[in-house]
């Protein structure tokens, strides 16, 4: 107990002999919504306070300094949640003076955000240091009555990283054809973003499926598909770093039902035998998220609705047994890589 309260009566030593926020020339950051997450805002203050100390000059928050007036504020203010709005405004003594920007946060990752926020901002202000005149006249003389000192090495220039165009994922999924058979299987799914926006894209599969058996007077029917789709899809709304998408296109696939001891028959067709198969189409609709695992991996759900273009229907004695005919569900989950 008595080692916990000398470490506190050091602590609050220490933190009293810190030097309060504002004491040299300072700026304010303002994050005008409520809803900023803490360790968002500290990153963003952290990364501004490290390139402005050696200008000798703070950041702080509006409530942190009260003991002068500061050089600017700065406003970060966010219109939705891929995009950060920054206002620079400095008061001299005839006017104010102002500069902003917008940054597109859409293909920076989550964890990314404060850093490329934190970037933009500082360079708004390096870029707007005579324009708008945010040395004060003290800073200035202090520096020039310095001896000259070898300048430092320039520092690197971080780029936002790259988005990921393309993407390869397995997905497990249920191939269920109204009033007849049912199919469980899986795919490989490709998927290579078109568009700046990162909203269009082209996905293609390829994969295979077991259909359930169905008993009859005769025997047992087994069935088997091999699939194909293309798709072209669009992402109705990012949330995040999750993507929630809409797209059409079309399954193929090659359905073989084989029946033992009776002949099988498709549709009306005069073609009987111990295994009769066929291709079977739909055009496609599906509504699909794809949820970030990290950065380059990621979770796919899916649903799809179909109607049909060309179908199989396998009778046995007169009486349809199994076919891939009618409206199609297909629901999906997957994971994969992107790059």
């Amino acid at each position: 107990m008595s080692a916990c309260v000398l470490w506190l009566l050091m602590f609050s030593r220490r933190a009293s002999a810190e030097p309060a926020c504002g004491q040299r020339p300072w700026i304010a950051v303002d994050f005008r919504e409520a809803s900023w997450p803490a360790q968002f805002r500290e990153t963003v203050l952290a990364d501004l306070r490290a390139s402005l100390s050696e200008r000798r000059i703070d950041v702080c928050l509006p409530d942190q300094a009260t003991i002068r007036t500061p050089l600017a504020r700065i406003t970060l203010t966010a219109p939705n949640e891929v995009s950060v709005s920054i206002v620079v405004v400095a008061a001299d003594e005839k006017a104010q003076k102002r500069a902003a920007r917008v940054v597109s946060l859409v293909t920076v990752p989550s964890d990314g955000r404060p850093f490329a926020v934190a970037l933009a901002t500082d360079e708004l202000l390096k870029a707007s240091w005579s324009e708008l005149a945010l040395l004060p006249p003290e800073t200035e003389v202090r520096e020039s009555a310095q001896p000259p000192t070898p300048s430092p090495p320039p520092a690197p220039v971080l780029e936002p990283p790259k988005p990921k165009l393309s993407s390869l994922a397995g997905a497990a999924l249920v191939d269920w054809f109204v009033g007849n058979q049912g199919y469980g299987g899986g795919e490989l799914r490709f998927r290579h973003v078109l568009s700046e926006n990162l909203r269009w894209s082209i996905e293609g599969a390829a994969g295979g499926a077991l259909g359930k058996r169905i008993e009859t007077a005769h025997g047992t029917v087994k069935s088997t598909s091999l699939l194909g789709a293309a798709w072209l899809r669009y992402v109705a709304q990012f949330v995040g770093s999750t993507q929630l998408g809409v797209a059409a296109g079309t399954r193929v696939g090659y359905h073989s039902s084989t029946g033992a001891p009776l002949a099988l028959i498709a549709g009306d067709a005069a073609v009987s035998g111990r295994t009769v198969a066929g291709v079977v189409g739909s055009l496609m609709g599906r509504f699909d998220a794809r949820l970030s695992l990290g950065a380059s991996t990621f979770c796919d759900l899916g649903m799809e609705v179909g109607v049909p273009v060309r179908s199989l229907q396998i009778s046995d004695s007169g009486a349809i047994v199994t076919g891939a005919t009618g409206f199609r569900f297909t629901p999906s989950v997957g994971a994969g890589l992107q790059w």
